[in-house]
């Protein structure tokens, strides 16, 4: 045990100016925070706009040419990659799933956090549409 002389006078053991400042740190951090997110959300609402209007643009614009819209093998391709989207993003999933089972259980540290996870797997799920989609437009025979 230490005693109440040895804390006040061992510079180490002193509070620090920052250990007594969290408080102000926390609000600094949650204000920095607020201020990224009001910044962001229009701009996502943004993107998201500009993605529908280039998609109503695309599909008017394959109207008026005169050819289907998907065929077999456009709707066959689209199929298998949402299939594997699908699946490495449960794969994935499961998997944060045990690290966070071993992390807590055993290593005793921290859950994952629920941001990090939901938009890295989303990330994931549509980079792997995107590729496999791509690879199998290019292939001849499916």
């Amino acid at each position: 045990m230490l005693k109440a002389g040895l804390v006040k006078n061992n510079p180490r053991l002193r509070r620090t100016p920052l250990i007594e400042n969290t408080a102000f740190d926390n609000d600094c951090a949650r204000s920095l925070s607020n201020a990224i997110w009001v910044k962001s959300i229009p701009l996502v609402g943004l993107a998201i706009v500009a993605v529908a209007i280039y998609t109503l643009w695309m599909i008017t614009k394959s109207k008026k040419s005169g050819y289907p819209l998907q065929d077999e093998r456009t709707i066959k391709i689209s199929g298998k990659a949402y299939q594997a989207g699908f699946t490495i993003g449960a794969i994935y999933l499961i998997s944060l799933n045990f690290y966070n089972i071993i992390s807590i259980e055993f290593l005793g540290g921290e859950q994952l956090e629920s941001m990090l996870v939901i938009n890295s797997v989303l990330i994931i799920m549509g980079l792997t549409v995107i590729v496999v989609k791509t690879y199998l437009e290019r292939k001849e025979d499916i």
